[in-house]
């Protein structure tokens, strides 16, 4: 793994770029570059990049500083590195892209649940019943009902 990629400037000064989340910044230059990208940077490839990896070995990239004939041990590296790398957002992305869909999910159920509340007394939908007025105001109460009780004949109630 690519610890870091340093190059000279000017030709004396080593500059020394860490990744940052698996990208590189050339400096004086804003955005952010694969290892890949980051080499061939007209700003590096003439400036003899070399590779530090993560067990302390050093490798130049191009043969004897020539941008014509990179070396194919650091150009697996690279590559492997770049790989990896986009393999790690993908999978991120996809983390985030389920968390994302969970919470919709739970959003939308808690959306499609209705309380249930029980119909009011004075409601007369679905309800045929003598006892209770409709819902245009008139009293359909059968008053006859309780009449039936009352017999004239033994004397009242």
């Amino acid at each position: 793994m690519i610890v870091m990629i340093s190059f000279l400037e000017n030709g004396k000064k080593r500059i020394f770029v860490k990744p940052s989340k698996g990208l590189f910044k050339v400096p004086s230059y804003s955005p952010l570059l694969t290892a890949r990208e980051f080499v061939f940077h007209h700003a590096v490839i003439d400036n003899d990049p070399t590779l530090t990896l993560s067990d302390g070995k050093k490798y130049r990239v191009f043969h004897a500083s020539n941008k014509n004939m990179p070396l194919v041990y650091p150009t697996i590296v690279i590559d492997d590195y770049d790989s990896s790398w986009r393999e790690k957002k993908k999978m991120k992305q996809k983390q985030l892209q389920e968390k994302l869909n969970l919470k919709e999910k739970s959003a939308l159920e808690g959306k499609d649940k209705k309380t249930l509340i029980p119909p009011f007394a004075s409601c007369s939908v679905g309800i045929n019943s003598p006892y209770i007025a409709s819902s245009q105001g008139t009293d359909t109460v059968d008053y006859d009902f309780y009449n039936d009780d009352y017999d004239e004949d033994l004397g009242g109630w």
